[in-house]
């Protein structure tokens, strides 16, 4: 007698997903369906209803800091964390004003390193990321707002227009004009000085990562 596990792998089969078969057998193969947890479901494989948030922030951070704004509906493994967003709170805005440099500071000096060969990597814990400092997307203008989204779809578009080896460089007046509508909507004076300070301790510390590689 076939057991649920199989009869949902010839459902698949059946439906044209052989591929998926293979990743699944390939599983068993591994004894990965003999584990505490997957061994504790009817069907080994069947992971439930997944979340599917609209923002996701990496664990962890190599040169670059990176919130990502879930436009394809992507489920994460467990290097990213999910983000949702409290009722009125315009998603995509909350997207932009995570990817700026106010937030990757706090989250360099938050952070804790863990040594890596090419670079020391940034693990950020759940909590660090919870007490990451952010603007309230509800008391920006809306004339701001827009041109924050604006600017960080700008940013999105330079980067699927890059190689996937591009460096930091070649998208640096997007990621520059997103901090600026951020820091003119936060009311700083002078955000063109302000971009150059913030821009200049950021590097510094992911120099500092950079060189302590391997230690």
């Amino acid at each position: 007698e076939k057991t649920p596990a199989e009869w949902v792998k010839d459902w698949l089969k059946n439906e044209g997903h052989s591929e998926l078969v293979e990743y699944i057998n390939w599983g068993e193969d591994q004894n990965h369906h003999t584990g505490a947890t997957c061994a504790s479901r009817d069907i080994w494989f069947d992971l439930g209803e997944l979340e599917r948030p609209p923002i996701f922030t990496t664990a962890w951070t190599w040169n670059e800091h990176r919130v990502i704004w879930n436009d394809v509906n992507a489920v994460a493994n467990y290097q990213f964390y999910c983000i949702s967003a409290n009722e009125g709170i315009d998603r995509k805005l909350l997207a932009g004003l995570l990817n700026s440099r106010i937030v990757w500071l706090a989250n360099e000096i938050k952070g804790r390193q863990v040594g890596g060969e090419g670079m020391n990597r940034l693990k950020t814990q759940v909590y660090e990321a919870k007490e990451l400092p952010l603007a309230d997307p509800r008391k920006i203008d809306p004339n701001d707002r827009e041109l924050i989204k604006d600017a960080f779809d700008n940013l999105r578009q330079k980067e699927l227009e890059l190689p996937p080896d591009a460096g930091i460089e070649q998208k640096q007046e997007e990621r520059d004009e997103l901090d600026k509508a951020i820091l003119r909507a936060l009311d700083y004076e002078n955000p063109e000085l302000k971009l150059e300070k913030l821009n200049k301790e950021v590097n510094r510390l992911v120099n500092l990562r950079r060189k302590g590689s391997g230690q």
